[in-house]
């Protein structure tokens, strides 16, 4: 176990960051993975963002709970692509189980569990037309 409370938030991001980046790939177009949106994203993303966590345990010995959440946005110029959106968020979801068996890096503290939680789609319209999607998955984690 950890020996003392630290924020866990970066070394998960940085471990989610190192699987994902340059293996996202539909239709063969490789999309971006971010860990923080830069001014101007692709029009089609990776987003890894939302780390919420606990800490348990004693003075000296400590386990981090909690969730993270990994996102596939797409604001096209016309319109947003639900068929794509969902494909980008099935590979993501491949990559991140194929790493279940032997965990992603999490800095200098283990990896104890890492699922699924659950899912939601956001959707923007204007005009008619679907000008933003949001694929939401939630992951829950244990790390020591």
């Amino acid at each position: 176990m950890s020996t003392a409370y630290i924020d866990i938030s970066y070394d998960l991001i940085e471990g989610l960051f190192t699987v994902l980046d340059g293996n996202v790939v539909y239709n063969d177009i490789t999309y971006s993975v971010y860990k923080s949106i830069p001014k101007q994203p692709d029009a089609t993303y990776v987003w890894i963002t939302e780390v919420i966590h606990t800490e348990n345990g004693t003075k000296d010995d400590f386990i981090y709970e909690g969730t993270v959440q990994i996102r596939v946005i797409d604001e096209s110029q016309s319109r947003a692509d639900k068929k794509k959106a969902y494909g980008i968020m099935n590979v993501v979801r491949g990559l991140i189980k194929a790493t279940r068996t032997s965990t992603f890096s999490c800095g200098d503290n283990s990896l104890i569990t890492f699922t699924p939680s659950s899912s939601t789609e956001l959707t923007e319209q204007a005009d008619g037309k679907v000008i933003r999607i949001q694929l939401i998955d939630i992951y829950n984690f244990i790390v020591e």
